[in-house]
């Protein structure tokens, strides 16, 4: 009996530990996930900032022309 029960502790324990470690690995996942994002958005705001640049650049030269 005390034999089974040490048994059945040490699974447990390995089962618990192997949800700690999936805790972890996804938590890895998410924080990877929302850098991926940041980056994504951050990209996207240097686009627009970009492109916004270069529409003023253009208007500019527009205005430059009529005169």
């Amino acid at each position: 009996m005390m034999y089974e029960k040490n048994v059945n502790t040490q699974d447990l324990e390995k089962k618990r530990w192997m949800m700690y470690e999936k805790v972890v690995n996804t938590q890895d996942l998410e924080k990877k996930r929302w850098m991926m994002y940041e980056k994504a958005v951050i990209t996207q705001d240097l686009w627009e900032k970009r492109w916004m640049m270069y529409e003023k650049a253009v208007i500019t030269q527009d205005l430059w022309k009529k005169r």
